[in-house]
């Protein structure tokens, strides 16, 4: 299978990005210190490589997985929100940069998903497989910004109302 076979390109962030903003972490015995600048390159490779592609097909979908931390910072999580946030800001640029190519840029911010990433967090969580079925029925339903579960939809409300008091929300979390 290579890169031609697909309509679609969805991005994520590895767990690798879940440090303090200036917190140190090794990958491969390398001393990283910019969890940020790593992300947000190995995305826009990604996506490089990856348009034409779609381009030739006529359009398709590229898909961001980010988080309801890219709309507000939250204690512990600071490179992790950062990095998000700034997927966020790059996949509305994309948006505006690829309408006329006939490809669609969808954000997802789903929140806590019950799986190994979340396992320590003393909250409800969703299923990966009703994360998954919402995302795709967003996807088809062609929203640009998706909330998967129940609790980024909640955030959704807040945020949309009132970016601040979400932010403030999260710093009491």
């Amino acid at each position: 299978m290579t890169r031609r076979d697909f309509g679609m390109l969805c991005n994520s962030t590895p767990q690798t990005a879940l440090r303090g903003i200036a917190q140190p972490y090794r990958f491969w015995g390398l001393k990283i210190f910019t969890p940020l600048a790593l992300r947000f390159q190995d995305f826009q490779r990604l996506s490089r490589s990856f348009i034409p592609v779609l381009e030739k097909q006529g359009g398709g979908a590229i898909v961001n997985l980010l988080s309801v931390l890219s709309l507000a910072s939250m204690a512990g999580v600071a490179g992790y929100s950062a990095s998000k946030a700034a997927l966020f800001s790059a996949t509305q640029a994309m948006r505006t940069e690829l309408k006329t190519k006939n490809i669609s840029v969808h954000g997802v911010f789903p929140g806590p998903i019950d799986t190994d990433m979340a396992k320590g967090l003393d909250m409800p969580k969703t299923s990966a497989q009703v994360t998954a079925e919402n995302i795709v029925a967003g996807i088809i339903a062609d929203q640009e910004d998706i909330f998967p579960d129940p609790t980024s939809l909640q955030v959704s409300e807040v945020w949309a109302k009132n970016p601040k008091a979400l932010e403030r929300q999260f710093v009491g979390m």
